[in-house]
């Protein structure tokens, strides 16, 4: 019951309070003694040869220069490289796309980087606009999806926003 708590706190709270209190008798200090010793050693004369140091010889012909190399670390290699894929790995695509066109933009941090532009071109600066154009029947589109497609007779697309 409560009892059987109480008196094992106090058990415990006392068998933390009671050797907490006790202190340590003090230590004698260390008797530290000084000696002098004053007895002089004769020095040695030592006679180091001197060996004369050969020439550096000449370097190797250097080796051809090897391949050009790109080695991307990814968690899964994407399905295709195909710019305009759409496909469901295309972040697996987009770090070597990133690596293999220098584009105009970089996609670094969650954030976009201007590469070969000045600054991001935005509607409000007027740097980018707005265009219609007319698409006949035959010409290459990209959907919503990313997805390339060639239109035809019946087939409907919608045009989007590609900036807020």
């Amino acid at each position: 019951g409560p009892k059987i708590r109480i008196g094992i706190l106090i058990f415990f709270a006392l068998g933390v309070i009671i050797p907490g209190c006790q202190t340590d008798p003090p230590s004698p200090a260390p008797i530290i003694e000084t000696v002098v010793v004053t007895q002089e050693i004769p020095r040695e004369t030592v006679i180091v040869p001197v060996t004369i140091t050969p020439p550096p010889s000449p370097l190797p012909d250097p080796s051809p220069i090897p391949d050009n190399e790109l080695i991307i670390c990814m968690g899964q290699e994407p399905e295709s490289l195909y710019l305009y894929n759409g496909g469901a790995d295309i972040s697996a695509a987009s770090s070597v796309l990133q690596a293999i066109y220098d584009g105009p933009i970089d996609h670094l941090s969650y954030g976009v980087q201007p590469v070969i532009l000045e600054k991001i071109p935005t509607l409000a600066d007027g740097d980018a606009i707005f265009q219609e154009v007319e698409v006949a029947v035959g010409d290459p589109i990209v959907d919503i999806g990313g997805k390339s497609h060639h239109t035809e007779i019946g087939c409907f697309h919608f045009p989007f926003r590609l900036f807020n």
